[in-house]
């Protein structure tokens, strides 16, 4: 995986107007410990104050290497999965003052509580590209206690998994099983206030077309 362990995040095409296109995918690299599977319990510190999430498309690089063109990334991807990306912001946390961060500080800290959270579940399992056929052209559906509170579509992605192989594959080495994937595709994050009203038993859910669905229980210690 891309660091050692880890997983990748692709920009997506929600821009202000007025806002120039990124000539390379952005994206950030997070630690794959933090990674949790289908109805693993997705937990809540106490210490955050405010705590959000979403659905992503993701995909598993089967073959990897260097110096890859993008017309040649799609023979890469070994297949796809659903992923739930949670967060809880390092400025939600109690007694933090932000202003007195440096933004290294702060990036550290939030990277801090995305460790404490084990928030990156993934799976249930892995779907071919045959099955899924065209990637950016998938429905994905988010849900809280099978009630439906966003949906989006996969084709807002601006660079795609394609671009970033062959960007990435040109001053690293794409390692097989590095997860790639597509980041928030809408505007909206599902969160979750200390002192809300969350009841007991609840799951978050994310269903993608051709792909699957992933569920994950919400233990909220707050």
């Amino acid at each position: 995986r891309a660091g050692g362990r880890g997983r990748l995040a692709v920009a997506y095409r929600q821009q202000p107007l007025g806002t120039a296109c990124p000539a390379v995918p952005a994206y950030d690299v997070v630690p794959g410990y933090i990674t949790a599977a289908h109805r693993d319990p997705l937990v809540i510190p106490r210490e955050i104050e405010h705590f959000g999430g979403h659905g992503e498309l993701g995909c598993v690089v089967g073959t990897g290497g260097r110096h890859i063109p993008i017309d040649k990334a799609r023979e890469c991807i070994a297949g796809f999965l659903c992923v739930l990306d949670f967060h809880g912001p390092a400025d939600t946390i109690e007694g933090v003052d932000l202003e007195k961060l440096t933004r290294a500080e702060w990036l550290s800290l939030a990277q801090l509580v995305r460790m404490r959270t084990a928030s990156q579940p993934m799976g249930p399992y892995l779907t071919t590209p045959e099955e899924v056929g065209d990637p950016y052209d998938c429905m994905v559906y988010m849900k809280l206690n099978d009630e439906r509170v966003a949906r989006y579509w996969s084709n807002v992605v601006l660079h795609g998994f394609e671009r970033t192989i062959s960007h990435l594959s040109q001053f690293m080495t794409v390692l097989p099983g590095t997860i790639i994937q597509l980041g928030m595709m809408s505007s909206y994050s599902i969160s979750f206030s200390k002192g809300g009203a969350l009841p007991q038993h609840s799951f978050f859910r994310v269903d993608i077309e051709r792909v699957g669905y992933l569920k994950s229980p919400i233990v909220d210690e707050r």
